[in-house]
């Protein structure tokens, strides 16, 4: 075993090097050519005696600890080190085409002394390797720039949590006698009110509060209701319902930061004119996608036959595979929401339409409180308190802006289907706010400016894009002669279904 650590020691670079490349086989030709026997043998003593000094993956030698080998044969051998120098040969063997080559690290004489002084100066190369590998590239750091300054910041304010606010508020609400009031409406009533001391009133400037709702159906002792604002029955409800009172903050500021005056195409892209919002009304299953152009990232909220009660446009799992969505992206990232029960499907859907699902965006569902959902509405063995949406990219986007979010969100749950406002701010930081964004099975509260919406419980179109106008128009002209309005023509172009004949 001592000459096969001092054969490591002397050769360490140039057996991790090529043209060996730390490759077993090839390596036990060199030792043997070195004038060593069992190479095999002496190497399984080796991992025995100290594992820690020769690292071996899949017949291969990745890594050589050379102070520890030098620890190793000094011990072994009670004696100072002196390595042996191979005299100048003539390539006829193995290891003659690279031994006279000089290797970056050789313990030799010169640099012999201490263990701990070897191991030192390694560990601290070895580290400043690192911290140069780990610097961020350039385009990195300007992708963080231009979305910092692409980015608004969102005022945050804590939570009340001194009871008497909420009780002397919620008398407040009570004497009003109304049935709803807006946050900005019960600042005015709090002025009015002679009930309200002077911390209260600045408690309300700089905390949210939650004023509890008690009408006649209202009974105290059961405590707050499962559903909160998300109650379909607040009217007659016998649970405590809130109302939420935010802040009277100013609006935002909408300046923006300086961007780098580096970069001609962020300071063109900044600058440039950004569509109001698109939309649609249509049946996704039969309009032609070819009307709509490209675009760099797509959001799909196909409604899964999951219950009884789905809506109209809900399509099974082998209509929304059939969609023709490559006809939509050449290159991009496509975003599917899903449940636990489809999370495979969606998957499989997004690789037949040649995506690669490499990430997933975990929405994580609170209550009016900033609570976790208990008790939902949704769940066959469990209650569902969270929604995944499946991340595919297809092509090689290397204008996509990584690395910038997480994935989760943590949101509230507002009205059935409608899903955080997050996720919008996710994919324009990644794609860029002036990039073309589409969203399938979209409705009324999904669009927004830059995003083109498609599904069938919208309100009619509305088309800001000169060319995909035209080719809409050309297409709602030759497949709807009569003048038809948009429900009606998808209603018509549906396929009937034949009565079954109860006979």
């Amino acid at each position: 075993m001592d000459t096969l650590v001092e054969f490591l020691i002397v050769h360490n670079f140039r057996l991790l090097a090529p043209p060996i490349n730390g490759r077993v086989s090839v390596i036990s030709r060199a030792y043997e050519d070195w004038g060593g026997r069992d190479f095999s043998d002496e190497l399984r003593r080796l991992f025995v005696w100290f594992p820690q000094a020769v690292v071996v993956e899949y017949d291969v030698i990745v890594w050589l600890d050379v102070p520890a080998l030098v620890h190793v044969h000094r011990k072994n051998k009670h004696v100072d080190y002196t390595p042996r120098i191979a005299e100048p040969i003539i390539p006829t063997t193995l290891l003659g085409h690279f031994q006279n080559e000089p290797a970056p690290y050789d313990v030799t004489p010169e640099t012999g002394g201490d263990d701990q002084v070897m191991a030192s100066a390694f560990v601290v190369d070895f580290a400043s390797f690192h911290c140069q590998l780990m610097v961020p590239v350039a385009t990195s750091q300007l992708q963080k720039m231009v979305t910092t300054g692409e980015s608004r910041t969102k005022p945050f304010y804590g939570v009340c949590q001194d009871q008497s606010h909420q009780h002397k508020l919620g008398q407040v609400l009570l004497a009003s006698s109304a049935k709803s009031v807006s946050s900005v409406a019960f600042h005015k009533l709090v002025a009015k009110s002679s009930l309200i001391s002077t911390d209260i009133t600045e408690c309300l400037q700089t905390y949210t509060h939650y004023v509890p709702i008690v009408n006649s159906a209202t009974d105290p002792s059961l405590g707050d209701c499962s559903y909160l604002d998300g109650c379909h029955k607040k009217d007659t409800c016998r649970y405590i319902h809130y109302l939420t009172v935010d802040p009277l903050y100013p609006p935002p500021d909408t300046k923006q930061f300086p961007l780098p005056d580096y970069d001609t195409g962020t300071l063109l892209r900044h600058h440039s004119h950004r569509v109001p919002p698109q939309w649609v009304c249509c049946d996704l299953r039969y309009i032609p996608f070819d009307i709509f152009g490209k675009y760099a990232a797509i959001i799909a909220d196909p409604a899964w036959k999951i219950h009884v009660n789905a809506t109209k446009d809900a399509s099974s799992d082998e209509e929304f595979g059939h969609l023709d969505i490559p006809k939509l992206q050449d290159e991009g990232v496509l975003m599917v929401w899903s449940t636990a029960r489809t999370l495979e499907r969606a998957r499989d859907v997004m690789r037949k339409w040649g995506y690669q699902v490499n990430d997933e965006v975990l929405w994580i569902k609170v209550n009016q409180l900033k609570r976790t959902i208990v008790t939902g509405r949704t769940g066959h063995w469990l209650n569902h308190s969270k929604e995944h949406l499946v991340v595919g990219v297809k092509g090689r986007p290397r204008w996509l802006r990584r690395q910038i979010d997480l994935d989760y969100v943590v949101s509230n749950c507002r009205e059935t289907s409608r899903k955080p406002d997050e996720i919008y701010d996710i994919v324009e930081r990644m794609v860029g706010p002036h990039a073309r964004k589409l969203e399938l099975f979209g409705r009324t509260h999904n669009t927004r400016p830059g995003w083109m919406t498609l599904g069938g419980q919208l309100s009619g179109h509305h088309i800001e894009e000169p060319e995909v106008k035209h080719k809409y128009d050309q297409y709602a002209a030759q497949r709807n002669p009569r003048g038809l309005n948009v429900s009606e023509f998808a209603d018509q172009r549906r396929p009937s279904r034949k009565k079954k004949n109860n006979r």
